[in-house]
């Protein structure tokens, strides 16, 4: 170790940072997975589901069901031991002595504490008593509320009134479905309306896939509505398979393509320390076979070079530990694992010895072959040159498919940030305004003007429903009968939106065809489309034509706005002409404004200093458009900063693996590089040598690499409804810098070992 102190160095922080990426990704993976898994009988327990051509999810598949669908299953299929609704969770504020605090409640009932864990730490169950004010805190929320004192007793108010808490729960702290506070179910509605989640409980012993496939068929017509197509989720597997419903910072399979790269870099960091032993092998080659000769056994033959080979490995993986222990923090604050440091390091500890296990029977495997080889027939160099470059070839490949899946990944997200949207969205807010009384509308109205003052102000819709952030989850009734509809043609859902002049003007949407908004000329029978719904209903010019029996005339054609989730696809849209809210409407709770570029924290400020000081009992907050189109693509922008990181380590893993090889051959190679020095070779032929060798080695593994990258990002682009174009630049220029990486990794060391004196190497 210390004799090749460069090699070992590298070879040590190589698989330590490596260790570090594959332990951190592989422990998140497997936290996401254990999600809910601390229910009693949590592999029982399962989320009903159902496709819906209403939902607007890329999926089309919806976990908002009826709040009848509990009591139904169990009462229709004896499988079902027990069920219950669990309402779509609710944020509130609410003030408990004199402060107001920020609240997630959840309405349960006798159902929900059977079937779920939740223990009673203090006080009684009366919280789930229909219609009683009595609820249940969590233990944690209980300190924010009233602090060290007893919770028992206290109340708070919300919306006017006063509630009592009777009970202290424990909270779910590794759950798909938190909660503040519990309060009494509502009463039983007979309503088949989605209005939240289902849960059914197995009996033992049930047979799954068949019940699955019983309660897919099963059909049920409620309410003028056909019910069918259920499916059923295990709740472990929710966080991963249902992740739409849940504010995640970035997608499971992006997590999982952070520890596939994890295991990528320890496999390139274990090829290079494994190919720089072989090297090693053939240099001691002499040594090895006089001991051998002498009475070495393979057992004393494997603990000598073991001892050195789990040395380095223990060293780099109590390197990578401080390494984890450092970014520890940071780390759980981005993924949000929520586990002691203990359980973390216990993991580590695990990871470790499974990947030394697994190293070291590839390194028996070498000494193996070692002592396969006769003592008196050298070991070819062909054998030695083979394993060097597939070594460099592999390590080649690995880095050059982390660059290309990187740089698509930056372009593509690049793509989404600067591609025409269908609307413009920049510089602009959503507030929300809501009073009550008599005298509403007058606020609204006063407030419009006094925001009009505000100089970072440039424009003010009142009184609309803003693109972002979206409204609507839904879609409406369907299409029933347009003109040229097929024979078979099925109805069509489609979303609805009022618009006028003043929305199209204010977030500048453009039409494919068809005429303008006219608020003096149009009509509520007038409509305009997008070009999903026109494309739906098969229509290559939609001017002029009728939906629903000649009641709706299309104006026009609006391009698709693209204002959701990059990967959620357009769904039809029906744009109807309405005016602004009269002096005898209603108003509006919403005012989208446009201010100045670089002017959010200045007018937000204002407004909030407005609401405050004019309207201090209205419900007030405000959202910037722009910063909620990036919460839309937060795990693409996750994913960028996670594969950045492991590309670069890659990277470096691989330069250092490259030049510490090209260390060695110049060493071993030293004679052969004088004696061709002395037969008149220059500095410049020894160099293109090793280029040539080494570039060669590079275009074989993008042979292989390019094909495989295209193959794993074509269809990760697929999923996105705009895409960017892998262009012919992006191999061109990978290419082109790891042919510089290469040339500037090994052209000093050769350089060196060709400028040195032949005749005092041929003396050695």
């Amino acid at each position: 170790m210390r004799k090749y102190k460069l090699q070992t160095v590298i070879s040590i922080i190589g698989l330590a940072v490596g260790f570090g990426c594959f332990a951190l990704a592989t422990l998140w993976v497997r936290y996401e997975m254990t999600y809910d898994g601390f229910h009693k009988n949590a592999d029982r327990i399962y989320l009903v589901r159902h496709k819906s051509d209403t939902d607007y999810k890329a999926s089309g598949i919806s976990q908002n069901t009826p709040a009848p669908l509990a009591a139904y299953l169990k009462e229709t299929f004896p499988e079902v031991e027990a069920s219950c609704h669990l309402n779509i969770l609710n944020i509130f504020d609410i003030e408990a002595e004199g402060v107001t605090h920020e609240m997630s409640k959840r309405n349960v009932d006798t159902a929900f504490l059977n079937m779920f864990r939740v223990r009673l730490l203090s006080g009684t169950i009366d919280f789930t008593v229909p219609q009683s004010k009595n609820v249940a805190v969590t233990e944690k929320y209980a300190k924010t509320l009233f602090g060290n004192e007893s919770p028992l007793g206290k109340q708070f108010t919300l919306f006017g009134t006063i509630y009592t808490v009777c009970a202290v729960v424990s909270e779910w702290q590794h759950s798909n479905y938190h909660f503040d506070v519990l309060f009494p179910a509502t009463p039983s509605s007979s309503y088949w309306g989605d209005s939240g989640s289902t849960f059914i409980m197995l009996k033992a012993g049930t047979d799954v896939d068949a019940f699955a496939e019983k309660l897919h068929k099963h059909k049920i017509e409620r309410d003028k509505t056909v019910f069918t197509d259920m499916l059923i989720t295990p709740i472990t597997s929710v966080r991963y398979d249902e992740p739409d419903s849940r504010n995640i910072e970035i997608a499971f399979k992006y997590i999982v393509l952070f520890a596939i790269a994890g295991g990528l870099v320890i496999i390139c960091s274990l090829f290079n320390i494994l190919t720089l032993f072989t090297v090693r092998f053939r240099i001691r080659e002499r040594e090895l076979a006089l001991r051998t000769v002498c009475g070495a056994s393979s057992k004393s033959l494997f603990v000598m070079l073991s001892t050195e080979y789990l040395l380095i490995l223990l060293i780099a993986f109590t390197l990578g530990t401080l390494c984890i222990h450092a970014v520890l923090e940071p780390f759980k604050k981005m993924s949000h694992v929520d586990l002691p440091v203990s359980a973390v390091y216990g993991e580590l500890l695990a990871y470790a010895a499974a990947i030394i296990a697994v190293s070291l029977i590839f390194f028996l495997l070498l000494l193996f072959m070692f002592r396969r080889k006769a003592l008196n027939v050298s070991i070819r160099s062909n054998g030695e040159n083979l394993s060097r470059k597939l070594s460099v070839t592999l390590q080649l490949i690995i880095s050059i498919i982390f660059i290309f899946c990187t740089t698509v990944t930056v372009k593509q997200i690049y793509f989404l940030h600067h591609t025409d949207l269908g609307f413009e969205f920049k510089n602009t807010a959503f507030v929300s305004f809501r009073t009550s009384g008599s005298e509403s509308i007058k606020d609204v109205k006063a407030l419009e003007h006094r925001m009009k003052q505000m100089p970072e102000i440039t424009d003010i819709l009142m009184g609309s429903v803003p693109f972002i952030p979206q409204r609507s989850n839904f879609l409406t009734t369907p299409i029933k009968e347009w003109d040229d509809m097929p024979p078979d043609a099925k109805p069509i859902f489609y979303e609805i939106r009022t618009i006028s002049k003043q929305v199209v003007d204010f977030y500048n949407l453009r039409l494919t065809e068809g005429e303008f908004i006219d608020d003096e000329r149009s009509t509520t029978n007038d409509i305009w489309i997008n070009e999903t719904l026109a494309k739906t209903l098969g229509w290559n010019k939609s001017t002029g034509k009728k939906l629903e029996e000649g009641f709706y005339t299309v104006r026009g054609v609006f391009k698709d706005i693209h204002n959701g989730s990059p990967t959620a696809p357009v769904k039809p849209l029906v744009f109807r002409w309405g005016m602004r809210f009269t002096e005898n409407e209603f108003p509006a709770s919403s005012i989208i404004v446009k201010y100045q570029a670089g002017k959010w924290k200045s007018c937000k400020a204002k407004i909030e200093q407005l609401a405050r000081e004019e309207y201090p009992n209205a419900n007030f907050y405000t959202i910037n458009s722009e910063e909620r189109f990036d919460t839309y693509m937060k795990s693409e922008a996750m994913l960028i900063k996670l594969l950045l990181c492991v590309s670069l380590i890659c990277i470096i893993i691989s330069v250092f693996g490259l030049f510490s090889l090209v260390a060695l051959s110049c060493e071993r190679r030293q004679k052969e590089i004088a004696i061709r020095k002395i037969n008149g070779a220059t500095v410049k032929d020894i160099l293109d040598m090793y280029f040539k060798e080494y570039l060669l080695l590079l275009f074989a593994g993008a042979i292989i690499a390019f094909p495989l990258s295209y193959l794993m990002m074509k269809p990760w682009l697929q999923q996105y409804v705009k895409q960017t174009v892998i262009s012919a630049w992006i191999y061109i220029a990978i290419l082109l810098l790891l042919a510089l990486i290469i040339v500037m990794c090994i052209g000093w060391r050769v350089y060196r070992a060709a400028k040195s004196n032949p005749a005092e190497e041929i003396k050695k």
